[in-house]
């Protein structure tokens, strides 16, 4: 509903001149869209190509035409099409016609996004028919097209446990019939209930199972084993009164299955209770035990090629003394070097005791983390949080073990946890090998910053708060200006882009021995980039140049000084040097903010072996010296050099 153009770029990729002679719209909805061309010009041209917006033609569907662009180079042609809507035509979407909060002992929360398709502004009516269902905001206004707000629906808890249903209606003012309705369901359970899904894919804490059984896809599975007499066994289980129920869902895996079910009431002998028989591969559908006196039961099921899931009803047999058990974690299945890692667990006290529990996270062998030391109550639930940040890559299984003093140790279910290494960029190697453009989690930058002056090239953009990490408080960066009559000018930069390089002074660098740690960068593996100024190239290299590479380019010493490179010179990577190729001074000089850098120490790109070999070497007191020391400060060759 309103105008729109999309520009096509004509290149020239060789050396002849080409010239786009004319351009025609064609076709039925040719008089919907214009351009840009008005006459004959050279490539390379954009070619801009606009549709207007009229509103008599809302609802009459699509117009076509034909963009026919004629060079000297050939005929090319573009198909364009584009519907005009109406400019107020609000559309309803939600983003969900159905929310299940599943088995719940609690409140719960879920968030419905409602968003505008259409165009104009919208506004829309919000109500429940249930009061176990309560919703956030009785409207939403100002919806404007494309964007989309929020209301939450909350179960509402109570002890009439059972299944709840409700309807949420989501009412447009534009139009009552484009109303939507989403359904919700819940279960308010007994806290005491029992209940097991396998949805931790591992053999759940209490049970016990044969070596054909096994837990994956949020079930547990008997597979085939000709003759096979292993059982699944549930824990302890109270049943109350005769009206106590436990239910649980079965289904075959293959053709001729049995489901044998055994009981044993008060830690007798199993004994046979019931075989669910007569079935085939697919064969699915949920069986209830009930009718049983009061005590404590356990059940164990044997044959195979069959699932079980879903078990509930019941409670758990009455608590011993001490005793405790996991009742849920959180283990985040990956996470990076150097970023904060957190995993949960919530053990509960089902002993008639309270526990001072001991809760420890391992990836493999080794502990992570610091360990939570927590009382708990009898019969109730804590949550221990375990929170480190990894300082190396790792992959292994992942758990918490529980410990106290009256409870024997005992470990929750494991999780395969794979920590991914942190991105380096080291100034000794460049880029990695395999790295993509993207946003990376953790980079550790192996840059060495030297008193003086710096050159800097990231292939990410730098900040104020990376600059400083880097190179330390009290930093000056300096971007490329111009270049005259040798004089190399730079000027103070507000702005630093990924790709390009700067020049950057430090009184006092700050080190850094294993480099610097930088969260969430948006790395640009393509963004090695140059300033130019008449000819003259502040070039950046993420690859170190190694000696004789450096002939022939020019780089700046950390005194300030111009330096051409010799064929024993080197520059690490993420830096910048100069190419002077098109320049003809005689010498170079720096220029900052209109000031030359005045110096007469050599700069830092000349190694020792490079000046060292024939030549006669004074110290600053005129004394003659056989062995100089890297880093001090001497006369050669009538200069003062530093050697590095």
């Amino acid at each position: 509903a309103a105008n729109a153009s999309v520009t096509y770029n004509f290149a020239n990729t060789g050396a002849g001149t080409i010239n786009i002679t004319g351009v025609a719209i064609t076709g039925d909805g040719a008089t919907a869209y214009s351009t840009n061309w008005t006459e004959s010009v050279a490539a390379p041209f954009a070619l801009t190509i606009t549709r207007t917006y009229d509103a008599a033609r809302a609802g009459s569907g699509a117009q076509d035409a034909v963009v026919t662009v004629t060079t000297s180079d050939g005929v090319f042609v573009i198909n364009v099409t584009g519907t005009d809507k109406a400019a107020n035509a609000p559309e309803l979407a939600v983003s969900t016609n159905a929310i299940d909060f599943g088995k719940l002992t609690a409140d719960a929360v879920e968030t419905v996004t409602v968003t505008n398709n259409g165009t104009g502004s919208m506004e829309v009516n919000i109500a429940s028919d249930s009061e176990d269902f309560v919703v956030s905001a009785a409207s939403l206004t100002e919806i404007g097209a494309g964007e989309s707000k929020e209301f939450t629906v909350t179960f509402k808890y109570s002890t009439s446990y059972g299944v709840k249903n409700g309807n949420i209606t989501v009412t447009p003012t534009y139009d009552a019939e484009a109303a939507q309705t989403i359904t919700a369901t819940a279960k308010a359970l007994d806290p005491e209930t029992w209940t097991e899904d396998f949805a931790g894919n591992a053999l759940p804490t209490g049970w016990e199972a044969g070596s054909n059984w096994s837990f994956s896809d949020g079930v547990a599975k008997a597979a085939y084993a000709y003759g096979s007499t292993t059982y699944l066994t549930t824990p302890k289980l109270v049943v109350g009164a005769e009206t106590d129920e436990l239910t649980f869902d079965y289904a075959a895996t293959s053709n001729y299955v049995s489901v044998k079910i055994q009981m044993s009431k008060d830690g007798a002998d199993f004994a046979d209770y019931h075989t669910i028989s007569g079935l085939n591969n697919g064969d699915a559908n949920s069986y209830t035990i009930t009718g049983l006196e009061a005590g404590i039961y356990q059940f164990r099921f044997t044959n195979d090629d069959y699932n079980l899931d879903n078990f509930e009803g019941f409670k758990l047999k009455a608590a011993a003394a001490h005793e405790a058990e996991v009742k849920a974690q959180t283990i985040p299945t990956t996470g990076n070097q150097y970023v904060e890692y957190t995993a949960s667990i919530d053990v509960k006290v089902t002993g008639t005791n309270d526990e001072e529990l001991t809760v420890k996270f391992y990836i493999g062998d080794t502990q992570y983390g610091e360990s939570v030391v927590k009382t708990v109550n009898s019969n109730d639930t804590q949550t221990f949080e375990v929170t480190f940040t990894p300082d190396a890559a790792v992959s292994d299984d992942a758990y918490f073990t529980i410990e106290s003093n009256d409870i024997a140790a005992f470990e929750s279910s494991k999780v395969t946890v794979t920590i991914a290494a942190a991105t380096v960029l080291d100034e000794t190697v460049g880029l990695p090998d395999g790295l993509t453009t993207g946003t990376k989690p953790s980079v550790v930058v192996k840059y060495t910053a030297k008193d003086g002056w710096n050159t800097i090239a990231m292939p990410f953009a730098l900040t104020d708060e990376i600059l400083t990490e880097i190179f330390g408080a009290g930093y000056k960066i300096y971007e490329f200006e111009n270049y005259s009559e040798g004089s190399i000018s730079f000027k103070k930069s507000t702005s630093f882009a990924a790709g390009y390089p700067y020049l950057v002074y430090v009184e006092t660098a700050a080190t850094h021995a294993d480099g610097v740690i930088l969260k969430d960068l948006n790395i640009s593996t393509t963004s090695a980039n140059f300033d130019s100024h008449d000819g003259v190239k502040f070039q950046t290299t993420y690859a170190p140049i190694a000696a004789p590479g450096m002939e022939g380019k020019y780089g700046v010493t950390s005194a300030g000084k111009i330096q051409p490179g010799s064929d024993k010179a080197s520059l690490k990577g993420f830096r910048a040097y100069f190419d002077l190729s098109a320049a003809s001074a005689a010498q170079y000089k720096l220029v900052i903010d209109g000031k030359t850098v005045v110096t007469g120490i050599d700069g830092i790109t000349r190694k020792a072996e490079e000046i060292l070999n024939g030549s006669t070497i004074y110290n600053l007191k005129g004394q003659k010296v056989a062995v100089p020391v890297k880093g001090g400060l001497y006369i050669i060759n009538g200069k003062k050099t530093i050697l590095k």
